[in-house]
């Protein structure tokens, strides 16, 4: 999905009154380098995943090998279990799920079609409630798309009116938190600070911008790259909520998965596609220039999203419109790359330490077990 610089969004006269600064210079200057040689130098977070008994003991940054050459069947890996089949019998229908979130037997979800909100399902497809109401009010959800779920509280972006709308497990509304123009996603992590991703729309210079809990005004945390700018495809799904309650964030046209913790960013996963992916030179040569949005059409990594638990990281994408996942078990640095059916499954929509829930092109989500990675 591409919007040009004379879309009615892009050129629309609202303000937000809220000023985009920078956090400090460090991060303002912000580039790759700097960024690699002061990993996870703003946050206390231990970089080690779980403690095991094995001799394999990951620390981040890590690099995640992807060769779809090497890619095997889905069955190798996933075994199925049950599908979902949520029901139809109420108001408010949910159709297909476009991001969710498993907490224990429940199921929370977003949806924009037939009926855009929040929901919360039992796994037996039951519905607990849906929380819907289209318009213009401070509480209403038009088009959502990130979804957020913390003990007490769910949250989503509704990117038609540029606002973070919060509810309680209850299904009752309880505030929204405005971004600014321009922002395509935004996100709640466990600290209540707010993440606004601009996939590279806001003047060719944001692409993160971060509001702490107890501030008004958004700080700079990325920028543009110099390579991307005048780019601006839409990834809908670049910002996801981590186990420990930080985000993480797949930006367009970048194999790395970030970290956004405390006001800054970190490369949390280096993605090694084989060669697949471009080198810098290639890009400038084959995807940049005034006609860049058509030519993109062909880049080889399509879709790209993710999805992580305690123990698993799986990443979904798309080359030459096959779908593909790669699953890598965290706790033996085992991985392996799945081709997906594509007239049945869209990509993976959740993960847990024992389960993939994958999308399929019937509304219904498929329950698979994930077998053991060798």
């Amino acid at each position: 999905m591409f919007w040009s610089r004379d879309s009615p969004l892009l050129r629309s006269p609202r303000l937000s009154g809220m000023e985009l600064k920078p956090l400090n210079m460090k991060y303002h200057q912000f580039s790759l380098a700097v960024l690699c040689l002061a990993l996870y130098g703003c946050g206390t977070k231990d970089s080690r995943q779980n403690e095991i008994d094995t001799d394999f003991e990951m620390t981040l940054p890590y690099t995640v090998s992807i060769d779809i050459t090497k890619a095997v069947p889905m069955d190798e890996a996933l075994s199925h279990h049950k599908y979902i089949s949520f029901t139809e019998d109420v108001e408010n229908i949910m159709g297909f799920p476009r991001n969710m979130v498993v907490s224990g037997d429940t199921i929370f979800a977003v949806a924009s079609r037939p009926s855009p909100g929040i929901f919360a399902y039992l796994k037996t497809g039951e519905q607990l409630f849906a929380y819907c109401s289209e318009g213009s009010g401070p509480g209403d959800i038009n088009s959502p798309s990130c979804i957020s779920v913390t003990d007490n509280e769910i949250s989503t972006y509704d990117d038609s009116s540029f606002k973070t709308v919060v509810i309680g497990k209850d299904g009752k509304y309880r505030r929204s938190i405005e971004a600014p123009i321009m922002a395509l996603n935004a996100i709640i992590d466990a600290k209540g600070n707010l993440w606004a991703d601009f996939t590279n729309q806001e003047y060719d210079t944001v692409r993160v911008s971060c509001k702490f809990r107890s501030d008004t005004t958004y700080h700079t945390v990325m920028n543009v790259p110099e390579l991307q700018k005048g780019m601006t495809q839409i990834e809908l799904e670049a910002l996801q909520t981590l186990p420990d309650g930080t985000v993480g964030y797949t930006p367009s046209y970048e194999p790395r998965i970030y970290t956004l913790s405390d006001g800054c960013a970190a490369v949390r996963y280096e993605l090694d596609f084989n060669g697949l992916w471009p080198d810098d030179k290639t890009f400038k040569e084959n995807f940049t220039g005034n006609d860049w949005a058509p030519k993109t059409n062909r880049f080889p990594v399509q879709n790209l999203r993710f999805h992580e638990s305690d123990r698993y990281l799986v990443v979904g994408f798309k080359n030459m419109k096959q779908p593909y996942l790669h699953i890598l078990d965290k706790t033996s640095g085992n991985g392996v790359t799945l081709r997906l059916n594509q007239d049945d499954y869209y990509s993976s929509s959740y993960v847990t330490d024992s389960e993939l829930y994958l999308g399929r092109k019937d509304d219904r989500v498929e329950i698979m077990k994930i077998k053991e990675i060798e």
